[in-house]
């Protein structure tokens, strides 16, 4: 029992003597561990300066092409409608007889013909044989003309009417969704009447007033980045209206982007805008910037210890950010992992390729 409480005694001392040791080692080694982190190379690129201007979404319309009485109202506001599908049908009863009398007195007309020619052609055997006078055989040529001329004006007239009677039905010009409803059953339209507003649901336009300084670095099918209902988009520069507003001296850019977002007329959208000539600037990954003491920073590597330099940030461009700072340039090294717990001046292990490296660190060399 005396030797288990000596051996007891014995341990306690040991490990009293380790955590007084402890400290002092850690001291003689200058502190805790370094911190892994892994880093990326500062590159030069050249980049063109974008202003952000805010835009509106609008939708086309459709409109009837002919003037009648509705009879027939194939949709509701808030619909989904398919290109091609019936929207209204006018009333075309009076053409359709019309059309079917023209068909009648054109078939009429073309059996005439063809009698006319048989008959021509017996008068003309009869004439080169000095059967017959001179002027029967002309009144029988000129009939056959005649009639030749009539078929084809009825001809023309019962497509014209075909025509009229198909645009009596007024259909979806592209797939969307019927936003306002103008026109009920019973109702009396004149040609050019709108009888719907229908959003598309393939695109949609953005127009957004861009200031006379400006316009210049604006490129039909030039690619913009647009931002509306949370999602970014890249949209193309489809027109530059020459026409501006006379007391903002700014000129509408219409800019046409996908539908993926159940986008609707009348959002606000945000649009990147060329606003200069291209110009070098830094670029470092996205997840170099950190916020620290309420400023955007990022850290290098120096002597194996990490500087925290301030940058402001002029530009996100895709996985990168465009940035300027006095104390970086280009082939510098940036921290993009580990460097949201790193302070100033904290000693760090540089891991490359997914790998820990074994030598010194880019910032290390001399």
């Amino acid at each position: 029992m005396k030797k288990a409480r000596k051996a007891v005694s014995v341990a306690w001392g040991v490990l009293l003597l380790l955590g007084a040791a402890l400290p002092a080692v850690a001291q003689e080694k200058g502190g805790p561990p370094p911190a892994l982190v892994a880093v990326s190379e500062i590159r030069e690129g050249m980049i063109t300066p974008r202003k952000e201007f805010v835009g509106t979404v609008y939708y086309p319309e459709v409109s009837s092409e002919m003037s009648g009485i509705a009879v027939k109202v194939s949709f509701d506001e808030g619909q989904r409608v398919r290109r091609g599908n019936v929207l209204v049908r006018l009333d075309a009863e009076l053409l359709g007889k019309t059309l079917a009398s023209t068909r009648s007195t054109h078939e009429q007309t073309l059996a005439e013909l063809e009698r006319a020619t048989l008959d021509l052609k017996r008068i003309e055997k009869l004439y080169r044989e000095d059967s017959i006078a001179e002027q029967v055989y002309d009144e029988n040529r000129f009939r056959v003309k005649s009639l030749e001329k009539k078929g084809d004006s009825l001809k023309a007239d019962v497509e014209r009417l075909e025509i009229e009677i198909a645009k009596k039905t007024v259909r979806a010009p592209f797939d969307g969704v019927v936003l306002e409803k103008h026109v009920d059953r019973g109702e009396w339209l004149s040609p050019g009447t709108a009888v719907a507003t229908l959003a598309r649901d393939d695109t949609m336009d953005v127009v957004v007033e861009v200031p006379g300084d400006v316009l210049p670095f604006v490129r039909k099918g030039g690619n913009v980045d647009v931002r509306t209902a949370g999602k970014e988009i890249q949209g193309t520069v489809s027109a530059i209206v020459p026409r501006g507003e006379i007391l903002t001296r700014t000129f509408p850019v219409k800019i046409q982007v996908p539908n993926r977002h159940s986008l609707i007329e009348g959002m606000e959208a945000r649009v990147d805008i060329p606003s200069g000539k291209k110009e070098k600037t830094l670029l470092v990954p996205r997840d170099a910037l950190v916020t620290a003491m309420g400023q955007t920073v990022v850290f290098t590597v120096v002597d194996a210890k990490a500087k925290m330099v301030p940058v402001t940030v002029t530009r996100y461009v895709g996985k990168e950010v465009a940035i300027r700072a006095n104390e970086l340039k280009a082939g510098m090294e940036v921290l993009i992992k580990g460097n949201e717990r790193i302070r100033d001046g904290q000693p760090v292990s540089v891991r490359k390729d997914g790998e820990r490296s074994s030598g010194p660190s880019a910032g290390e060399k001399k």
